[in-house]
């Protein structure tokens, strides 16, 4: 009977079958890895091991760009859009070369396009990668754990405790996104009207965006600057106290109306809350 992974590495490794079978698994991990590369590089002698024709490994790579592009266009529908197919095809290709996926859940790839696109530079470059953000927001937002419904629990605390002993948690999926207006104006007009409409105004002159999910529905509106750089703070675990100081919105109580009736968190604790993310947009 063929062992599987765990089993050879439960068994006794001074045994001389837990040794061979350590090394076929060893080997086979090589070969693996040799024939992934072969695919990646599109060009090369044909990977030690490979039994078949040349014409199956280019079968193999014409599968996994196609499997990249779908993969990538999956999380960047709107970025797919506005590049084309012909250069969405070639940057999802040369991602997935050069980065390829670290696990077999395709969802989780393509999180490093948005700072890819920044890097090169150019100003359409920038532009690409503010929606590539957003974007990616969107798909992380959707593939998060259903909200907590109803009020937050602790939310009295807010009338009874010091601001610098509570922190707001934030549903799943519940991001700021440094978007600018024309990346906002660009995903909110790829979206259904009754989704759009009422918000493309707005978008023509907000700078970031609020991500939350809605139910099954992921939900994308303009945030004022001060509104966000405060929910920033916050979301990044700093106490309601510590986001007052720094960066406190200019009507705190429309900030927190808004925050409860759309359901940004889903809870208000007395436990410091994990950073969810760097601070530097906002230094």
């Amino acid at each position: 009977k063929q062992k599987t992974a765990y089993e050879i590495y439960q068994c006794d490794w001074s045994s001389d079958v837990c040794s061979s079978d350590l090394q076929a698994l060893h080997h086979e991990q090589a070969e693996q890895a040799r024939l992934l590369a072969a695919i990646r590089a599109g060009q090369g002698d044909v990977p030690a091991g490979w039994r078949g024709h040349r014409l199956g490994l280019l079968a193999h790579q014409r599968h996994a760009r196609a499997t990249a592009c779908r993969a990538l266009k999956g999380a960047y529908p709107v970025l797919a859009r506005c590049l084309g197919d012909t250069d969405f095809d070639a940057l999802a290709w040369w991602l997935w070369c050069v980065q390829p996926p670290p696990s077999g859940d395709l969802g989780d790839w393509g999180a490093s396009l948005p700072q890819v696109l920044l890097q090169w530079g150019t100003p359409v470059a920038k532009e690409q990668a503010a929606l590539a953000a957003l974007e990616w927001a969107v798909h992380a937002a959707a593939r998060a754990p259903d909200p907590v419904p109803g009020w937050p629990p602790g939310l009295a605390a807010l009338q009874t405790s010091s601001p610098d002993t509570l922190w707001l948690l934030p549903q799943p999926g519940l991001s700021v996104q440094p978007s600018g207006p024309s990346a906002l104006a660009s995903w909110l007009a790829a979206q259904p009207a009754a989704s759009a409409g009422a918000l493309g105004e707005m978008s023509q002159t907000c700078e970031w965006a609020l991500v939350r999910r809605s139910g099954l529905q992921v939900v994308v509106r303009p945030l004022e600057a001060d509104q966000a750089r405060f929910t920033r703070r916050l979301l990044a675990g700093d106490s309601l106290g510590q986001a007052l100081s720094l960066a406190a919105p200019r009507d705190f109580q429309d900030w927190l109306r808004a925050a409860l009736a759309e359901g940004w968190w889903r809870a208000v604790s007395t436990v410091a809350s994990v950073r969810l993310h760097d601070t530097k947009e906002e230094a």
